[in-house]
């Protein structure tokens, strides 16, 4: 059975095995400006080093019209719903 640590994020950025593999990326954040984060661990065909990490992570209620939507809910309905507060939709696209 494959194990290790369960790490905070500070430990898992000083990790020797993931400054070895260099995993760390940076991507830019809409609110937070430059952001560390994993990048993939396993290395394929096709995949650049260094640009595994395709994009931030979403702000909260970033993709609320998009989920709501898709679930089949319509526009009219999730106009209410955020107008209403109850659901959030961030002004971050």
């Amino acid at each position: 059975i494959p194990a290790g640590p369960i790490n905070k994020m500070d430990d898992v950025f000083r990790d020797a095995q993931v400054d070895a593999l260099k995993l760390v990326e940076t991507v830019q954040h809409p609110v937070l400006g430059l952001l560390k984060q994993v990048g993939f661990p396993v290395s394929m065909g096709g995949m650049p080093e260094g640009e595994t990490v395709r994009w931030a992570p979403p702000v909260l209620g970033q993709h609320t019209r998009e989920v709501l939507v898709t679930y089949g809910i319509s526009e009219k309905e999730v106009d209410r719903l955020i107008a209403s507060g109850v659901v959030m939709q961030s002004a971050v696209s």
